[in-house]
């Protein structure tokens, strides 16, 4: 009875409706059980379906840097940071990623199991409703999977140990085994391509999701499990909705709300970690002199340069990013060519007009590694940077990372194919499910 209601430490909050903090044993008094479109509306609108991006998959990528913390800070971020082999070692707070992200799930599986019984709304709203909560609940498990799982590997894959895949609501269920890793993907996009087919193209926010949402989730996906042509078809499919990529030589940052160059909104669990992190040294040398980005996004606050967007809605999906992944599916392909021309379009609203010059980069190799660089320069605290080190470091091509201290002293390295891309399953939910497969046996 205990295993799935601990395998995600689920509070009611669950239900977006309540306040109610206890774990759900029974069904708790009061609960208010959503019955009509406007109510399951209600929980795609709540904090538990928006703010949903995981601030730690900052604190694991190499895009930032943190001076306060040591290995004896003890703290889960500080795990993160230094890629600790296990972000939990207490069992008795919810853990870090797996709590807030299956609390979450939670929610999306009422809306999907329910939904479509609601007593009002047209058969085509409910089915809209059902494919956002769809298209949430892929983001979420994506997100856990590059945590909690191995890199994607075509070739082991199939019997790579993923995360659990709850579909349900029944909180005395038993809490599944861990799908494979291929097992998920491959649901995932399933998911997303039938929420696809009934999704709007347009939405009350940014927050919430469309169809061209959905294909930049599949293209995400689908450019981390090394399928390049599914991830160009579907970043161009997602690159139809319309949208413009703002030139930084007449650039104001507008509103997340109000920015053409995003698709999605996706607000992280913890909005403060913007103002800890700061550019890591080695990332702000990627930069070129006359490159507007780190003038127009980067801030002294003292220890260094932190991100200078502050409505914190960076974290869901951007048209540049589908841009490039359009380019990188390209030079992947050797269109080398067509994939620098992709390059350029963005690159020239992004340095000063002034001294822009095209770049001077063969057709063959060298082309990859420019699309590489520069999804670096344009998506960094975006929270995309982790799951590509995971896939570069896969495909190796991913250089030893390291944390340095205020002294310049090394206090950690990542090294290339290091387990330690993969974290371990957390404490509390290995005490309560001990049969569950670990990562670091």
């Amino acid at each position: 009875m205990k295993n799935l209601r601990l395998l995600a430490a689920l509070p009611l909050a669950a239900l977006a409706l309540t306040g109610c903090e206890q774990f759900l044993d029974v069904k708790p008094k009061g609960l208010v059980v959503p019955q009509q479109v406007t109510d399951y509306e209600l929980i795609l609108n709540s904090p538990a379906l928006t703010q949903t991006f995981p601030s730690a998959l900052l604190y694991m990528s190499d895009d930032g840097q943190d001076l306060s913390l040591t290995r004896q800070s003890g703290t889960t971020l500080a795990n993160a940071y230094f890629w600790n082999p296990s972000l939990d070692v207490e069992q008795e707070s919810s853990p870090l990623i797996w709590g807030t992200a299956y609390r979450s799930i939670y929610n999306t599986n009422v809306i999907i199991g329910q939904v479509l019984n609601a007593t009002d709304g047209t058969p085509l709203k409910r089915q809209q409703v059902l494919g956002e909560a769809l298209v949430m609940r892929a983001d979420l498990y994506f997100n856990l999977l590059t945590v909690f799982a191995k890199a994607y590997n075509p070739a082991t894959a199939a019997t790579d140990p993923g995360v659990p895949f709850v579909t349900g609501i029944d909180v005395t269920d038993t809490a599944p085994p861990r799908a494979p890793v291929q097992t998920v993907l491959d649901t995932l996009r399933q998911n997303l391509l039938r929420a696809a087919a009934v999704l709007p193209p347009t939405n009350i926010s940014r927050a919430r999701v469309t169809k061209y949402v959905a294909y930049g989730l599949l293209a995400r996906i689908s450019l981390y499990m090394q399928d390049y042509a599914g991830a160009k078809r579907y970043a161009e499919s997602a690159l139809q909705a319309p949208h413009k990529i703002n030139d930084y030589n007449e650039f104001v940052i507008p509103l997340d709300s109000e920015d053409p160059e995003l698709l999605w909104i996706r607000q992280a669990d913890d909005v403060s970690t913007i103002f800890y992190l700061t550019y890591s040294p080695e990332l702000l040398a990627l930069f070129e002199p006359d490159d507007l980005r780190p003038q127009l996004l980067a801030f002294d606050i003292g220890t260094g340069f932190a991100y200078g967007r502050f409505d914190y809605g960076i974290h869901g999906i951007g048209f540049a990013e589908m841009e490039l992944i359009r380019a990188e599916a390209l030079a992947r392909a050797g269109q080398a060519a067509e994939a620098l021309a992709v390059l350029e379009t963005l690159r020239e609203k992004r340095i000063d007009a002034g001294s822009y010059e095209p770049l001077e980069v063969g057709t063959g190799p060298e082309a990859l590694d420019a699309v590489l660089l520069e999804r670096r320069r344009e998506l960094p605290f975006r929270g995309t940077r982790w799951q590509d080190m995971k896939r570069i470091d896969q495909q190796k091509r991913m250089p030893a990372v390291q944390r340095i201290g205020p002294d310049g002293q090394v206090l950690e390295t990542l090294a290339p194919q290091s387990p330690r891309y993969t974290f371990e399953i957390p404490a509390r939910v290995l005490r309560f499910n001990p049969g569950m497969v670990r990562n670091n046996p």
